[in-house]
C-alpha cells in the first residue's frame, strides 16, 4: 500500500471522536464513520481534520512531503445501504479535488448538479462492478505490408453491457471511473478476465502473437496493482511474452519513475509494452530515451490527417524514423479504407489496425 496512505492510517485514530470507525477506500484512499448533531457539524469535523493533517509535512524514510487531500462528506438521516453511503461521499470526493475545494457535502438538500451527477454514476459503476457487467472484444494488429492480414497480436477492447436497459459508451465508464479515482478496479477485472481466459485456452494461445491490455495511469503507480499482477506471473503458469500492456504517453510522462518500475518488474517476466497516444505531448521524445519499449503507436489525432495536413504527415515521418532507428515497431490506428492504408505502408509504418484491417470481435470468438 502506498507509505503515505499507510502513515495517514496511523495517525487518524488519535485525531477521530470516539466511536468513529476507519476503512480502506478503495485503492488509494481511506474512509471514517462519524456521529454528527447535523451537516454543519460534520462538515466542520471533516475540514478541522484535513487541516491538522495538511498543517504538518509527512515524513517518510527520512523524506518530508508536502500532502494535499480532498474529502467528500455523505450526511443523511436516513437509513442507507454501506454501498451508497460510500458511492455519495466519493462523488463529492472527486468534486472537492476538481472545484479545488477542501471539503464537498453530499446531502440530500444538496443542490449541487456535478455531486448529484456523479454520485448516480458512482451508483452506476457499483452495480455494473457487482453484476459483471461488462465483456472483451479484441482487435486485430497486422504487419502494414501483409496483405494477409495475419494478426500479430489483439488489441483487448473493454465493452460494458447493458445496465438497467441502457447502453453506457465505454469512454464515459472509463472517464467517470478515473474521476472517481476507480479505474483501478475496471483495470483488474479486465487484467483477471484477460489471465483467465489465457489459462482456459492455452493451446489457442500459442497460436496467437499476444493479448494488449490498456492500463491507466492510476493502475500504473499503485502498488498493490503491481503485486496483484505480479503474484499471478509468479504462478508460472502464463506465458508472460503473450501480455503486452499500452500506456498512454501522457501517463507514462506523469508518473515516469513508477512507470519505469512498474516496466522494469513486469519485463523480467517476459512482458511487453507499447506507448499509446504517442506524439502529441510536451516530452514525446525525451520520454523514449529511457524507456524499454517494444510498441509506439502513434496519435490517432496525427494519423487522421496525414492525407491532408503536410504538417501531420512530417510529425508522423519523423516518429516513424525514430521508432525505426531506436528499434521500435510503429503502430498506426483507426485505418479507415485502402487508400489511407497505402498511404501509410508509402511511410515506412510497421503495424496497423482498425475497421477496415479487422473489426473487434467477442474475445472468446478467438476460441
Amino acid at each position: 500500500r502506498s507509505p503515505i496512505l499507510r502513515e495517514l492510517a496511523l495517525q487518524l485514530p488519535t485525531l477521530l471522536p470516539a466511536g468513529a470507525e476507519l476503512a480502506r477506500a478503495g485503492e488509494s484512499g481511506l474512509a471514517f464513520w462519524i456521529e454528527a448533531a447535523d451537516s454543519n457539524a460534520a462538515q466542520a469535523q471533516a475540514t478541522d481534520l484535513l487541516r491538522t493533517l495538511t498543517a504538518q509535512p509527512q515524513e517518510i524514510n527520512g523524506i518530508r512531503y508536502r500532502v494535499e487531500m480532498a474529502a467528500g462528506l455523505m450526511w443523511t438521516d436516513d437509513c442507507l445501504s454501506p454501498e451508497i453511503y460510500f458511492d455519495n461521499a466519493n462523488a463529492a470526493s472527486a468534486r472537492a479535488r476538481e472545484s479545488g475545494q477542501r471539503v464537498v457535502m453530499y446531502s440530500s438538500e444538496i443542490n449541487d448538479s456535478g455531486v448529484l451527477a456523479l454520485a448516480q454514476w458512482a451508483h452506476e459503476l457499483t452495480a455494473i462492478l457487482a453484476r459483471n457487467q461488462l465483456s472483451l472484444n479484441c482487435q486485430p494488429v497486422v504487419a502494414a505490408a501483409d496483405a494477409a492480414r495475419t494478426p500479430l497480436y489483439y488489441e483487448v477492447l473493454l465493452h460494458p453491457t447493458a445496465h438497467d436497459e441502457r447502453a453506457i459508451a465505454t469512454g464515459d465508464l472509463i472517464d467517470v471511473a478515473a474521476r472517481l479515482q476507480r479505474i483501478t478496479e475496471i483495470d483488474r477485472w479486465v487484467v483477471k478476465t484477460v489471465l483467465h481466459w489465457m489459462r482456459e485456452h492455452a493451446d489457442r494461445l500459442a497460436s496467437i502473437g499476444g493479448l494488449a491490455i490498456n492500463l491507466s495511469g492510476q493502475s500504473i503507480t499503485n502498488p498493490l496493482f503491481l503485486k496483484f499482477l505480479l503474484a499471478e506471473l509468479a504462478r508460472g503458469d502464463l506465458p508472460g511474452n503473450k501480455l503486452i500492456f499500452e500506456i498512454s504517453e501522457a501517463d507514462a510522462v506523469e508518473g515516469h519513475a513508477q512507470t519505469q518500475l512498474f516496466m522494469r518488474q513486469l519485463q523480467r517476466h517476459g512482458c511487453r509494452f507499447t506507448l499509446d497516444d504517442f506524439g502529441t505531448g510536451s516530452s514525446s521524445y525525451t520520454s523514449l530515451k529511457s524507456m524499454k519499449l517494444d510498441y509506439l503507436k502513434i496519435d490517432r489525432t496525427l494519423v487522421r490527417e496525414i492525407s491532408t495536413s503536410m504538417i501531420d504527415e512530417a510529425l508522423v515521418r519523423s516518429i516513424l524514423e525514430t521508432g525505426s532507428f531506436l528499434g521500435i515497431k510503429t503502430v498506426a490506428g483507426f485505418i479507415e479504407d485502402a487508400d489511407f492504408l497505402a498511404k501509410l505502408v508509402e511511410m515506412g509504418v510497421d503495424c496497423v489496425q482498425g475497421y477496415f484491417i479487422g473489426e473487434p470481435q467477442p474475445l472468446d470468438s478467438l476460441a
